[in-house]
């Protein structure tokens, strides 16, 4: 039996399965740091499985088992793997939560009739797992996901979460989207990501929406035309509950891409996608 996690900024999620079926045991708030370490280790010992696929956002270091840094987690260089091996004695497997949801799809969701996709993440952070010919690009330590870090604003106007200056993320992300807004009208607002959204045709906010339409449309045209994919699957929080986005990223994306164009859609597994993907990748260990 296979205890998986899927762990972001906001969701603490774990399932438990095998290749006979997969259940959800429960959703809860991430905690962050040493807390969420112990979250981890109450879940391992409550359920004593056999393997333990560990999803996590965050750059990691996947040959030595390490975190290398989690913002959202407030978790840095940090050899996960082997003080949960020592702590528990069981198998542990590490992945990027954005590439365990490319897995996920390509095994379990929309993907399964692709050998060529992008599967991408808008929600608390910005992320990717692509598929090339059917494999899945991991990079030289694990962290050919972080898309949300390509420069989509030159002139480099706000800071990312990781400190560098002009990144898709530090725009169009959940985490940074009100400041974002914040700064472009000039003032502090009483705004919510929700509430950005629901007044989006309405003075003030029409032209930041129109700028946040266009950061996105600049990364995501990138990535068609980097990894010709046939599809470009969509997931994460902003996506999810903002379904309309996907028609107008289209639309625009079309006039800026090399590359034949892709389907645009929505992932099947939604937000489960990662925990699939943890899933699957202890199978194939």
């Amino acid at each position: 039996m296979i205890l998986a996690f899927d762990i972001g900024a906001t969701y603490f999620r774990v399932g438990l399965g095998n290749k006979s079926g997969f259940k959800l045991i429960l959703v809860e708030k991430s905690q962050k740091g040493s807390k969420l370490i112990n979250q981890i280790l109450e879940k391992i010992f409550e359920f004593n499985p056999k393997k333990v696929s560990i999803a996590i956002k965050g750059s990691l270091d996947l040959k030595k088992g390490k975190i290398l840094n989690s913002l959202g987690l407030r978790i840095k260089n940090f050899e996960i793997v082997k003080f949960l091996e020592r702590k528990t004695k069981k198998k542990i497997f590490l992945i990027n939560d954005c590439l365990a949801g490319a897995l996920g799809e390509k095994i379990y969701g929309s993907a399964k009739e692709y050998e060529n996709f992008v599967y991408l993440n808008l929600g608390s952070g910005i992320g990717a797992g692509i598929f090339v010919d059917g494999k899945l690009l991991v990079g030289k330590d694990g962290n050919a996901h972080e898309v949300g870090h390509m420069i989509v604003d030159v002139n480099k106007k706000m800071e990312c979460t990781c400190g560098k200056k002009g990144h898709w993320e530090a725009y169009c992300s959940g985490i940074k989207l009100v400041e974002f807004v914040e700064r472009e009208i000039g003032k502090k607002l009483n705004l919510t990501v929700e509430k950005f959204f629901e007044l989006r045709n309405q003075e003030p906010f029409k032209k930041v929406f129109k700028r946040f339409v266009e950061f996105n449309v600049i990364g995501i045209s990138n990535l068609i035309n980097l990894y010709d994919p046939e599809s470009i699957i969509f997931n994460g929080g902003i996506i999810l509950n903002n379904k309309f986005l996907i028609s107008l990223f289209k639309k625009q994306v079309e006039n800026h891409v090399f590359n034949r164009m892709p389907k645009f859609e929505i992932a099947k597994l939604k937000e489960f996608s990662p925990l699939y993907g943890a899933l699957a990748f202890a199978f194939k260990q």
